[in-house]
């Protein structure tokens, strides 16, 4: 199987974790968003709370470069780690939120 395909299902399957119940809010969903054309892989929250429309970005992975980008996590989930887990190497996972001289030195 080529890396890119392992790479893609072990996203999948690391992003496709339920909310805990701290964050579980039964008025909103959760769903993955798969461009694999493009290599990107979102879960957004969506939904009505407190009367307002409610959208938001929880997880936003890409892979680029040989690297799987990790642009936002807001979740309690250490994605480093469940990727790691999920096999792919801890060299080849970039925090993406973090400046580029912050992420050579972690």
């Amino acid at each position: 199987m080529e890396p890119l395909t392992i790479w893609q299902q072990a996203i999948r399957s690391v992003l496709t974790l339920p909310p805990t119940a701290a964050y579980a809010v039964p008025e909103l969903r959760e769903e993955l968003i798969e461009d694999v054309k493009h290599n990107r892989f979102l879960v957004v929250r969506t939904g009505w709370f407190n009367g307002q429309n409610f959208y938001a970005v929880i997880q936003d992975v890409e892979l680029r470069d040989g690297h799987v980008w990790i642009h936002r996590n807001n979740t309690e989930h250490d994605l480093l780690e469940e990727l790691t887990e999920a096999g792919i190497a801890a060299d080849r996972i970039v925090l993406a939120t973090l400046a580029p001289e912050q992420r050579l030195a972690s």
